[in-house]
Formats: structure tokens, sequence, C-alpha cells
């Protein structure tokens, strides 16, 4: 309903407009009445009416004076329609230029009153219906202009009215605020709608607006970006407020919510940076166990060939090959903890998972040159924005159907075989020091059998097959990495590097060192 304010002196006037008239029947309702201008004045401050209906000749503050008052002092503007028991030509002049929207003349006639009622509801609707399109236009143009001063485009240009709608003043602060949404870990996964994102969106959005300006930008599906402007300096205070929000979204919505927070920064040329720092704080979700609120903290990044981190990876390698599912998501969440030490940012993480699955597949090829990769390894679909737990899950999906592929493929290639488990024990632990005898105690077999059989299947003894192990090893690391041929020599078995050069050599025709040369 469009809220109505009469004001007129004569008590007979005020009471004939409230019981003459069918105010709801033209989408109208009365919400007060003054007698002077000065009372009126101070009642359309309180409760904004749409309409003023007001007598112009008035004690204290007449109509006329009224409707200059507040076009002068306010950027509020009620229709207004003039009262008058006579037609002055200069009220008239007056009221025209006051853009009075019309003039009732006295005595009050019903069906002229609600003949100018009627216009009015007409004209009040379109002027929201265009309000309404006015605003949609300008989000747009605020979230199109924002988004391209996030890619660091147009960084010069400043569209008309931006900087008052986002109430930009010198010096003015700025925070990106990246948003995802997130499912319980062990859940089924399911898709966050599009309509859920955007409500949550245009709800977190109007809930910063109580304490700080901000403007949502456009980001990929499945994320949601806010840029703050002049929010809270104290972090405490900015996690406060988000804190109450992931609550109500978990409440309203059974979802988790996780929030990366850049640096503070001033002018719009520092936007670009600030997002890749609000990116760089989703790195810090890896080790925690659940959602919450994420700040960038600026650090030097350590080296990517981390010691620590290789030796997960080489572990994680292994219990693949040995098939020992139970422990793969364990030495999984260790690799993603130490991604978090490291300060690695997103794409160095998908780079490591490449690399890793690389190395499985070199596994399964291992086995059989011809093998169908499972489609969970065969390549990797990421679009968009995926959760740091959703690439954890991922990996640990990866490597479950690896492990799944090469008990198929042994099986094909060893299952009638009697020796099958020895020559498994075998090539997982040829870096031991493995003796035929303790072989053939440990899996009770006669050792003279033992020995016939590597010399008739495998064209060797059982010693030179340990070495052609060690050595195929060496040379995959020799290709593949940059550690020092001590370092590989003990890695494959051997103590002595100097023996581990000579195996190397007799077997390759050339020492390590020019190998690693001609293969890097």
């Amino acid at each position: 309903m469009n809220k109505v304010l009469i004001v007129d002196d004569e008590p007979y006037v005020l009471e004939g407009l409230r019981l003459m008239i069918d105010w709801a029947k033209y989408g109208f309702e009365l919400c007060g009445e003054a007698a002077d201008g000065e009372e009126a004045y101070e009642i359309m401050r309180r409760i904004e009416p749409d309409l003023v209906i007001t007598d112009i000749d008035m004690p204290y503050m007449n109509g006329l004076s009224l409707i200059r008052r507040t076009l002068a002092e306010s950027n509020y503007r009620p229709k207004f329609v003039i009262l008058s028991a006579h037609a002055d030509f200069v009220y008239v002049q007056t009221a025209i230029r006051y853009k009075v929207n019309n003039y009732i003349q006295k005595p009050i006639i019903t069906e002229e009153v609600e003949e100018v009622l009627y216009k009015l509801s007409q004209e009040i609707a379109e002027e929201r219906k265009q309000q309404c399109k006015d605003v949609e236009n300008r989000k747009m143009t605020l979230v199109s202009t924002i988004s391209k001063w996030i890619r660091g485009e147009n960084i010069d240009e400043i569209t008309p009215h931006v900087s008052e709608w986002l109430g930009l003043k010198k010096p003015t602060s700025f925070r990106i605020l990246l948003v995802e949404l997130e499912m319980d870990e062990h859940a089924p996964v399911r898709v966050i709608s599009k309509s859920v994102m955007e409500q949550i969106g245009e709800q977190l959005s109007t809930t910063i607006m109580s304490w700080c300006s901000c403007s949502l930008f456009n980001e990929p599906e499945g994320r949601i970006g806010i840029l703050l402007v002049d929010g809270p300096t104290i972090r405490r205070t900015l996690e406060s407020h988000l804190s109450k929000f992931a609550t109500w979204v978990r409440s309203s919505y059974q979802l988790d919510i996780s929030f990366y927070i850049s640096g503070q920064g001033y002018g719009i040329s520092e936007l670009h940076e600030l997002y890749k720092q609000a990116l760089h704080a989703r790195v810090f979700r890896i080790s925690m166990s659940k959602a919450g609120v994420f700040f960038f903290v600026p650090q030097i990044k350590s080296t990517l060939f981390s010691d620590t981190l290789n030796k997960h990876i080489e572990i994680l390698i292994d219990l693949v090959k040995r098939g020992f599912i139970g422990e793969l998501t364990g030495q999984i969440s260790l690799i993603f903890v130490e991604f978090s030490k490291m300060r690695v940012d997103y794409q160095d993480i998908l780079n490591y998972i490449m690399m890793i699955r690389s190395q499985l597949i070199d596994t399964m090829l291992q086995w059989n040159d011809g093998v169908d990769i499972p489609v969970g390894v065969s390549s990797i679909h990421v679009e968009g924005p995926v959760h740091i737990t959703e690439l954890r899950r991922y990996l640990v999906d990866m490597c479950i159907a690896t492990v799944s592929k090469l008990q198929e493929l042994k099986k094909e290639k060893f299952g009638s075989d009697p020796l099958y488990e020895l020559i498994e024990y075998v090539k997982e632990n040829y870096n031991q020091k493995l003796k035929l005898q303790d072989l053939a105690d440990q899996f009770n077999m006669n050792p003279v059998y033992l020995g016939q059989y590597f010399k008739k299947n495998k064209g060797m003894t059982f010693n030179v097959y340990i070495h052609h192990l060690r050595i195929e090893e060496a040379k995959k690391l020799l290709r593949r990495t940059d550690l020092k041929i001590e370092y590989i020599a003990k890695k494959v078995g051997y103590s002595d590097t100097e023996y581990f050069v000579e195996k190397f050599k007799g077997l390759t025709d050339c020492i390590p060192s020019i190998y690693k040369k001609n293969n890097s």
C-alpha cells in the first residue's frame, strides 16, 4: 500500500477526506494527519509517505513552504497534491514550479479526488518499476566494472557513478572475499545449484552491507566473489561477522561455507593482486579438518622440490604398488599437510597430482603396455574452482582405482604361477638385503628349486635379477629427479657408490652421470 499524509488546518476537511474516500481501492492507506506545515514536515521525516495532500493556506508554515522545504532539505521526493479554496494564479504558478502533481479545488468532490488517486497510483507503480530496472542495471554495471578491475583491466576507466555507488573516497581500503560452499567430505557428491549459490551470495552481500560497503563480482561457477570497501581493519571482527553468517548457512541449507580473504590494499590498481591473495588463502584450507575463515598470510614460498614431500609421494606410490588401500587416505593427508606448510598455490597442487598420476600410469604400463587405463586415472577433469577437499578425494580415488587395476593385471599375468607372491615380494623389496635361502625359508620352498626357477623363467640368476631391478629403478630416478648419484645408489640398495656405478655401467654400458645427461 502507498502511504498518504493529509495536511489541513480545518478539522472537517481532514474528517471528510478520511471518510469520503475509499483509499484502499486505489492502493493507498492513510498513515497520518497534520494541521500545519511544521507538524507535517516532522511526520514526513518519520514515516516518509508516498503522497502528501496539503492545503495551501495554513498557519506557521503553508503548503507551498512545506513543499519548498522538503525539496531543499531532503532527497526524499513524495507526490504532492495541493488543496485550495481558490485558484490564485500566483499559487498555481508556484505549484507548477515545484512540480506539484495535482491541484484540487475546494469544496472537495469525491470523484475528483478518486480520479487523482487512480492517476497517481499508476505513476507510482511505473516509477517503482523503472527504479527496479535502474537498480538492476546499476548492479550489472557495478559487477561488470569490478570484475574487470579484479582481472587488472580498465583500472584507469571509472564508469560514471561507480565511485558514488561504492562510496569510494580517498584513501579507500579494499579486501577481496572469496566464498565456497562445502559438503561433508564423506557425503555423496552433490552439485550445489546455481540458485542456491545466488541466494547465499545475495544474502551475504546484504549482511555485509550492514557493516561495510561491498559489491559482488563475477566468479567461475561454484564460487562467490565480493569486494569489501573500507571494511573492518581488525581480523577478529571480520572473522566474527563471517562466522555468524556461516552458522546461518549451516542451519538454513545444511552446507558448510569457507571464506578466503585477501590482505588490505588501497586503490583499484591493487585489486588484481588482492584477488590473487584471496585465491592463495584457499591453500590454508588443506590442513584444516573443517570449513572456516582463512586469511592470506604473506610468506616467502618454499621450494617446490621438498625432500619431505617427495618422500611422502614415494611412500604413496609404494603403498599403491603393494595394494595397501587402507593406508592410502592417511598418506595422502600427509601430502596435503606438506602442501600447506610449503604455501604452494592451487596450480602447484594440480601439477603435483598430475605428476603422481603419471607415476601411477607408468606403474600399470610396466605390467602391460596395452593396458586400458581406468577412467578415474586416465585424465584429470577440473573445470572451474574445485575445493581442496575434492582434490584430496580425487587423489584417493585415483590411487584406489590404480590398486584395483594392478591387482587385475597381476592376476592375469601370474594367476597360475605358484611363485607369484614371491616375485611380487622381491619387486617390492629389491632395495633390501635379500638372500635366496631366506626367501626359500620365508615362502616354504626348496632353495635349489627356487634358484632353478629364476634361471629358467627370468633367464638369469637370482642375484643378477636383483641388480636388474635396482638399476631399472635408478634409471627412472636419474631421468625424473635431480637427486645426487650417492643418494640414488642408497635408495636402490647400494651402500657403496662406486659399486653402484660399476653395476650400472655393466648393465647399461654407460655411467650414471652420462646416462642422466643424455636422458634429462
